[in-house]
């Protein structure tokens, strides 16, 4: 809320740097990770936890703006 963020829970993207796995995927500052391989995610070691489990890309639930979108993820 602090933010101006309307999801209900998550963890919101601070900073993308530029090349990185994330901005590859499409990631951007302000978007808010809901759900990880369809599980939610509530703080950033859940979503550390849910990243590092698995071989392929994750499935990630984004909140953007008024949208949600899923993006993959490579791990």
């Amino acid at each position: 809320r602090e933010l101006g963020v309307n999801a209900k829970q998550g963890v919101v993207i601070e900073e993308v740097e530029p090349g990185s796995r994330a901005a590859n995927a499409g990631l951007r500052e302000g978007d808010v990770i809901e759900e990880v391989d369809r599980k939610p995610v509530k703080s950033v070691e859940e979503l550390r936890a849910a990243l590092e489990s698995g071989d392929r890309p994750a499935l990630l639930l984004v909140h953007r703006g008024a949208n949600t979108v899923f993006v993959t993820l490579e791990r």
